[in-house]
């Protein structure tokens, strides 16, 4: 069971800490009041805490509708599917990007706004896409399209915004770093980065499947009912959502991150991008992190992949830019 820092929630007052420490062993303990269980950190601790079961209602309703795969999976919508498919085609013709983005007028301004961030570091005012592919490289005009058509789609729940934000936070890192990662590798990046990037999607389609419950059934849960309940079958969420796009390695990514093991480098690549991704944004909490360059391999190894030393030092080196891009996507 991971447990999350509590020093994340920096609205608590030291007197709220201690008293949601001491509340903690229940998911429903009465002195956490909502407002604060939405808050990132303890959001994380309540799903993950020990406690009284899910409702047998809900319970039975999740697992009918996720065996049935009665799942919307917004990412699937044209602009964000056209995307996924220029992001795994290596033959294909990015070109297109230009087309594909111009059906959707708010996210090509979006994509313009971050191509001229600092985090890309252009020297002139891109105005045009076809100016941001000339400029940046129709590969990165592609992730970016991508992430931030994904923004809205999927990273949403209306009563869990701030937690919702941390995991984009979270995946856009893990995403960059598995890119990365791929790389040192031999292993295809476009394919690491989309299963980065969607390897947590699980978390906001339950999310979204229990506003749906409830709107069906004309009641209202507790939020800690929620969080609890997306701990449980984010996995499994996230696999009805896999079975919908076509990539056989996001199925693994989803299904093993978790349990990484070498015979499954997909998942091992996200799970060492998301150690690498955690001072970013802590979405994981982690016993250890990496201090240098030689535990970063022991880490790499833990998780069935084999890093060289430079390998390893290119890695650690990333952070700064890593961050700067997790931050203009973030609009920080």
């Amino acid at each position: 069971m991971l447990g999350i820092p509590l020093a994340g929630a920096e609205v608590c007052s030291g007197f709220v800490r201690r008293a949601v420490v001491s509340a903690m062993h229940s998911a429903f303990a009465p002195s956490i009041p909502p407002a604060f269980v939405r808050e990132p950190a303890l959001a994380l601790q309540v799903a993950h805490s020990e406690g009284d079961p899910l409702p047998t209602d809900v319970e039975e309703w999740l697992e009918d509708t996720l065996e049935a795969g009665q799942v919307q999976v917004p990412v699937l919508e044209m602009v964000a599917s056209r995307l996924l498919q220029l992001c795994l085609d290596p033959e294909g013709d990015l070109r297109h990007i230009a087309s594909e983005l111009a059906l959707d007028p708010s996210l090509t301004a979006e994509v313009l706004r971050l191509a001229n961030s600092a985090a890309f570091g252009v020297r002139s005012p891109i105005t045009t896409i076809d100016r941001a592919v000339a400029q940046l490289g129709s590969v990165r005009i592609r992730d970016i399209a991508l992430v931030v058509a994904c923004k809205d789609n999927v990273f949403s729940a209306s009563e869990f915004s701030r937690l919702m934000k941390e995991l984009y936070r979270h995946s856009v890192a893990t995403a960059f770093y598995a890119r990365h990662v791929a790389a040192k590798q031999g292993m295809d990046r476009g394919t690491a980065f989309v299963c980065g990037l969607l390897h947590d999607v699980g978390w906001p389609v339950v999310l979204q499947l229990l506003d749906r419950y409830e709107r069906e059934e004309g009641l209202e849960l507790r939020p800690a009912v929620k969080l609890k309940a997306a701990a449980r079958y984010h996995e499994r969420a996230g696999l009805v959502v896999a079975r919908r796009l076509p990539i056989a390695e996001l199925k693994i990514a989803l299904s093993e991150h978790h349990r990484p093991k070498a015979e499954a480098p997909p998942a091992a690549t996200v799970a060492l991008a998301k150690i690498l991704a955690q001072p970013i944004a802590s979405w994981d909490a982690l016993t250890k992190l990496p201090e240098d360059i030689d535990e970063l391999i022991e880490l790499s190894e833990e998780v069935g992949l084999d890093l060289d030393f430079e390998a390893a030092k290119d890695l650690f080196e990333q952070h700064s830019s890593v961050a700067q891009v997790v931050l203009a996507f973030a609009g920080e």
